[in-house]
């Protein structure tokens, strides 16, 4: 598995180790810098490429919005997910034109920040795995995991995530041999009781198929495969 660059542009060094801390927690990500400023990162890139930007907005010197603003225009290949507590309308939504891959609101859960690192890497993933041109299913799939929308599922019940859902659904994704729950959550980097309770969600939403494998000793084992 190739590591995820991270760089955190955040003023405050308590907030800092929030997020790094936060970001170690999910796997495939590696935090390679912090930057107190817009041009402290706009330099540090010149340096340090990495492959996404966590941003806060409000920041003495070069703001967020400016920062991604001369990030388009530069061209800089990377992705930005804002993590501010401006929720103004007009902030969000320059964030918006800006191209921001997802824009979090401080103080947020852990699990909030997860979702959307999960969707981020496996929609990289499923770009990378691409080198032709896209049928447009595939890119309406592509906006899907961007957006971690999960509406055709329904509500998801209180400590389901809608990006945890979709990662899991892409472990799943293509394969013909059922998987144990075990094996499905270490693939998607997550603890095998949660598994277990997306996976019991996602049979009785009808996506995923429940077979039983029975032992010589012991329970029989679960088995599941999207259908």
């Amino acid at each position: 598995m190739r590591f995820l660059d991270v760089l955190i542009v955040e003023d405050d060094p308590m907030v800092v180790e929030i997020h790094r801390r936060c970001i170690q927690q999910v796997p495939g990500y590696k935090v390679v810098a912090a930057a107190g400023t817009g041009e402290k990162a706009l330099e540090l890139l010149e340096k340090i490429p990495a492959d996404l930007l966590i941003l806060d907005i409000f920041m003495p010197g070069l703001g967020g919005i400016d920062t991604l603003r001369i990030l388009r225009e530069r061209g800089i290949p990377l992705d930005v997910i804002v993590v501010s507590a401006a929720n103004d309308v007009t902030t969000v939504h320059e964030v918006m034109r800006g191209g921001a891959f997802d824009y979090i609101v401080k103080p947020f859960r852990f699990e909030r920040m997860h979702e959307t690192l999960r969707s981020y890497r496996a929609m990289r993933e499923k770009l990378k795995s691409r080198e032709e041109a896209y049928r447009q299913e595939e890119i309406d799939s592509l906006y899907r995991m961007k957006h971690a929308r999960t509406r055709q599922l329904g509500e998801l019940p209180k400590g389901l995530s809608s990006g945890t859902l979709e990662h899991l659904l892409e472990v799943l994704k293509g394969r013909e041999i059922p998987m144990a729950a075990e094996d499905i959550a270490r693939e998607a980097g997550i603890a095998r009781v949660t598994a277990r309770r997306y996976l019991e969600y996602l049979v009785g939403a009808g996506k995923v198929s429940l077979q039983r494998e029975y032992q010589e000793v012991g329970r029989p084992k679960n088995l599941y495969r999207l259908q």
